[in-house]
């Protein structure tokens, strides 16, 4: 893996540089797929993940050199997270489909659970007719709503990846959530050594998410990551997009 060459950590005026730097690599990566991956699941689903990719590595950077330890677990965590996704929907089509129709069984799943609060009579009619739309959206394309979700860990076993699931994405649950240690005891947690890790994790899987897609695609990581940094140069006044 070519990955940990492109990471830098230590002095976090450059880390922000880098983390920004990553984010546009990952939505320019986006549009890359768009226009060069022919197949069409592939193309419905590899894109969108992307940028999503992107706008999550993004987190590293809201405060600059001052983003809090959390804000770097959380966005190390989801980027871990969708660097599995990926994994999981290029290993074969049906996992591509599978992932597409999660999207419906999400918006349902979150109106369901708001109508169990109450209401207004209005309100609740207009979840509803939502509901129906939803469905009906999902049918025209040919997508099936399902009660099984696959959580993260099934992604972990799936790609082999199971160990670092286990020692990695339950630390970034400790500062991501009220835990009872980063509420407790602040000073621990706010030791310099999980900032860093963090920092780096969020690099790492960042980069290996360019590094899946030049295997399996032939992205031109280099190329893209050489336009991201001029794309950075000429946009120094503030965070980019």
């Amino acid at each position: 893996m070519t990955a940990y060459s492109r990471v830098v950590v230590g002095e976090a005026a450059a880390e922000t540089r880098a983390i920004q730097v990553l984010s546009v690599a990952l939505k320019q990566a986006a549009h890359w797929s768009g226009d060069h991956i022919s197949d069409t699941t592939l193309k419905q689903t590899v894109p969108p993940l992307l940028y999503a990719a992107g706008n999550t590595v993004a987190l590293g950077s809201i405060l600059g050199p001052k983003t809090p330890t959390e804000i770097f677990a959380l966005a190390a965590r989801n980027t871990f997270e969708l660097y599995l996704r990926l994994k999981y929907i290029l290993a074969s089509r049906n996992n591509c489909q599978t992932w597409r129709e999660e999207a419906a069984t999400d918006q349902l799943e979150i109106y369901g659970n708001v109508l169990k609060l109450d209401l207004a009579e209005s309100a609740r009619a207009t979840l509803k007719e939502e509901i129906e739309r939803v469905k009906k959206h999902a049918a025209k394309r040919g997508l099936q709503p399902t009660s099984k979700l696959m959580m993260v860990r099934q992604l972990a076993l799936a790609a082999h990846l199971q160990d670092e699931y286990d020692a990695y994405y339950k630390v970034c649950s400790k500062f991501i959530h009220p835990s009872s240690f980063w509420v407790n005891w602040p000073e621990a947690a706010s030791t310099p050594i999980y900032r860093t890790t963090f920092v780096l994790k969020l690099q790492l899987y960042g980069q290996l998410i360019l590094d899946e897609l030049e295997t399996t695609e032939r992205l031109p990581v280099t190329q893209v990551i050489r336009d991201a940094q001029l794309k950075y140069s000429t946009s120094r006044r503030g965070p980019i997009s």
